[in-house]
């Protein structure tokens, strides 16, 4: 083989690894495509850092502080992570489970001339984390005997048929953002108990893993009682949030 062929051969293999292993292994496998299904588009999902909901008078902002989720409005609160982070991922890769809307169809026709509900998310691309880029996504109605919902791009002539469990997320109030746990966090995390009834006080402190009474007296705590009481705030969960309106009548 002449030194020109070799010299060919060599610049072939070294693009093919250049290709590989810039490119291909960078690419979705076949058992990941099948389990995102068809997309009508896919972005980065862990970059999305903020998500608005609007629908009737009402606005819900989500905003994404490290790797938790807080709600931003109508009011600041930890959000529930798994509502926030679903959300998040079905606007970053939304599915086509419906494909698109019929040639010619008009908004109007789809509930999209006036939407119900819209909802504007916010991410940064891996290359260039300093650029914000966002999009709108608009709401019509409820597709009749399927469970898709027909939405548009704010601007775009296209219609889009899209999950309606995406649709009902986006319609949520408030409420079913925030996070149900009172304090977050887990019993073995709480080193100390401040308990307040009228005049008098209890005051709790885990040492070296044992709790010790501290206030009204000096004295070894019981663990058993102790380590309830830390499992029982630990696990305080919320049942219901009171309206606004209600707030100062407690």
């Amino acid at each position: 083989m002449s030194s020109r062929k070799l010299l060919v051969l060599t610049g072939v293999v070294a693009l093919l690894f250049a290709f590989i292993f810039f490119f291909e292994r960078k690419m979705p496998t076949t058992s990941e495509l099948a389990e995102k299904g068809e997309l009508y588009w896919d972005l980065p999902e862990d970059r999305v850092e903020k998500v608005v909901l609007e629908h009737g008078s009402d606005t819900v902002e989500l905003v994404k502080a490290g790797e938790s989720w807080q709600l931003a409005r109508p009011d600041a609160y930890p959000a529930d992570a798994s509502a926030a982070s679903d959300l998040a991922a079905q606007l970053a890769d939304l599915k086509k489970p419906g494909g698109e809307s019929p040639e010619g169809a008009k908004p109007e026709d789809y509930g999209l001339a006036k939407p119900a509900a819209k909802v504007t998310f916010v991410w940064t691309e891996p290359s260039a984390p300093e650029k914000k880029r966002s999009r709108t996504l608009e709401f019509g109605i409820d597709i009749p005997g399927t469970d898709l919902t027909a939405a548009r791009l704010t601007g775009a002539p296209e219609i889009l048929l899209v999950p309606a469990s995406l649709a009902a997320a986006v319609r949520k109030g408030a409420d079913d953002f925030r996070s149900k746990d009172v304090f977050g966090v887990s019993a073995a995390d709480l080193t100390r108990v401040e308990v307040a009834r009228g005049r008098g006080r209890l005051v709790l402190a885990r040492k070296g893993g044992i709790w010790w009474i501290e206030e009204p007296i000096s004295d070894l705590a019981g663990r058993d009682l102790a380590d309830r009481l830390a499992g029982d705030l630990a696990t305080l969960r919320v049942t219901e949030f009171l309206p606004t309106s209600e707030a100062s009548d407690l």
